[in-house]
């Protein structure tokens, strides 16, 4: 997106739009979003032509008007904000096309590669090199199903003069929602933007805990004031739990995973690693609970 638009004016700074001859003897209003403005320099009809001040529309939409009288040229430049803004969340929208580009499922050196020739163009290269050292909070694909499909922006913050926050959430879908709409997973983000040499590069990225969307059952006695240990059960395909298992993403306090609970011929039922560390009230009557293998799944149909 350019920020400057060059425009030669040859008559005291006016542009030129068509009129009818019906309009020639009425008298010429200048209105901008529905407001009237009122110029030092009257808008006029000109043989047949409506001849309006560019400086005052220009300036009423909030761009800076610099006049160069060697050159006998105007240069508008707009709000410089508001571009910005633009750039960064293109920079971000355009990245989150990229991840379901980059499996984490590779061998490490496949995916090094894949971070360096997809997000390249996107990504800091200091935050390049520490994802590829490190591999830790890499934003990409996890699973064959569902897959991140784009960043949705919730809000984007100006840091400093060269630095915005942006806060977002990756969404993953699956090919139902690919066919029907809808959202399969949601997963928040956050990113930190800062200019380069005239380009926007992301320079910091947080990803948080995925969306939890299942249901919540509570003793009769478990108020928001006098809360109790909750049980809280995580579900994943085989797949999912295959590729836990073995080391391809981390849940959780890693190397920590969770434990496994009870499965069905669909889904593995596992139990959060860590859940009860702070032991509140009820720890001790969720351990007898589970204790007693309390989880039985059913399969699809029964």
């Amino acid at each position: 997106m350019k920020n400057k638009w060059v425009v030669v004016v040859v008559i005291a700074l006016l542009a030129a739009i068509s009129v009818t001859e019906a309009f020639a003897g009425k008298p010429v209003k200048l209105l901008v979003n529905g407001q009237e403005i009122k110029s030092d320099v009257p808008a006029q009809i000109i043989n047949d032509r409506t001849m309006v001040p560019v400086r005052w529309i220009a300036e009423t939409l909030g761009a800076d008007v610099q006049w160069d009288g060697q050159q006998n040229i105007v240069n508008i430049i707009k709000n410089k904000d508001q571009s910005e803004l633009m750039e960064v969340a293109n920079l971000v929208e355009d990245f989150g096309k990229k991840l379901k580009t980059v499996s984490l499922q590779a061998p490490q050196d496949m995916v090094s590669k894949s971070i360096e020739e997809e997000y390249g163009g996107f990504v800091a290269p200091a935050l390049l090199a520490e994802w590829q050292r490190g591999m830790q909070d890499v934003p990409g694909r996890l699973l064959s199903s569902p897959w991140p499909e784009r960043i949705e922006i919730l809000s984007i913050n100006k840091l400093s003069a060269s630095g915005y926050e942006i806060k977002g959430e990756i969404i993953e879908i699956t090919s139902a929602e690919m066919a029907n709409g809808g959202v399969a997973a949601r997963r928040p983000i956050t990113l930190t933007a800062e200019k380069f040499g005239g380009h926007w590069l992301i320079t910091a990225v947080q990803l948080g805990a995925y969306e939890e969307n299942g249901p919540a059952v509570y003793k009769n006695s478990w108020t928001a004031q006098n809360q109790l240990q909750d049980i809280p059960i995580m579900v994943f395909t085989h797949a999912q739990w295959d590729a836990l298992q073995n080391g391809e993403f981390h849940i959780g306090a890693a190397p920590i995973g969770p434990s496994e609970l009870a499965r069905n011929s669909s889904y593995v039922f596992a139990l959060p690693a860590r859940y009860n560390y702070a032991f509140p009230p009820g720890y001790e009557e969720v351990e007898n609970i589970l204790r007693g293998d309390p989880l039985k799944p059913f399969e699809n149909g029964q």
